[in-house]
């Protein structure tokens, strides 16, 4: 998910949280789904959900969320609570989320999601780069985005709003016009989903080489590491 600060007196994107888009990846396939004009954050969540379940095929599969515990379950867990037909069920350790299922109690079908910081305690951009991805982690001026800017198109962001996430050379290869906060945010959003399938499928790929083990009977790098 990609929040905004959703505080109507905050013009810097800080404050409570709101979520403005979603997406997620796999193989086969890749989802990304923004806010439209009056519509509830909680909505987004429930449309990021639902698109999931339209696919009768992903029944079973096992999602991995890059922080889920401290960030990603907070939205899940309050959406999914509210939606007919659905239940979610989180399990904690340490006062965090470290996996849930959320089930379509309609026609049974489910899905799993792990904390993949869970197995590389690193930030994304980091674990990118390490594992040689060919997807990077992109740059977002997070601080610019709040609920009266989701639909801006106009000049970029000053490079004060991207809290030293960017380099100058980088900032100034940014076009000076056109920018929009939607577009932005939706490619932002999917490099960081392609960018962890990748990286998971790398791992994952590892893992089962060397040691003939699958990381999603794991739900952190202690267990997999005693397994091994």
């Amino acid at each position: 998910f990609e929040t905004f600060g959703s505080d109507l007196d905050s013009l810097d994107g800080l404050g409570n949280q709101a979520v403005h888009a979603g997406g997620w990846a796999t193989n086969d396939y890749c989802k990304l789904i923004y806010i439209n004009k009056d519509e509830k954050p909680e909505y987004v969540v429930q449309r990021t959900i639902e698109s999931i379940f339209e696919n009768k095929e992903l029944d079973g599969y096992l999602f991995y969320a890059h922080n889920l515990g401290r960030f990603d379950s907070i939205f899940l867990i309050k959406g999914v609570h509210l939606m007919e037909d659905y239940e979610i069920d989180p399990i904690f350790k340490d006062n965090k989320v470290i996996s849930m299922r959320i089930k379509n109690t309609k026609n049974n079908m489910k899905i799993r999601l792990f904390d993949s910081l869970n197995l590389i305690n690193s930030d994304l951009a980091t674990i990118l780069t390490s594992f040689k991805c060919k997807i990077k982690k992109g740059k977002f001026p997070y601080r610019f985005i709040n609920e009266e800017r989701l639909f801006y198109c106009g000049e970029k962001p000053n490079i004060k709003y991207y809290e030293q996430h960017i380099s100058e050379s980088e900032y100034n290869l940014i076009p000076e016009d056109g920018w929009s906060v939607k577009d932005e945010t939706l490619k932002y959003l999917e490099s960081d989903v392609k960018g962890l399938l990748e990286f998971i499928n790398k791992f994952s790929k590892h893992i089962f080489n060397e040691y003939s083990l699958n990381i999603s009977s794991y739900r952190t790098l202690p267990a997999l590491c005693l397994a091994i």
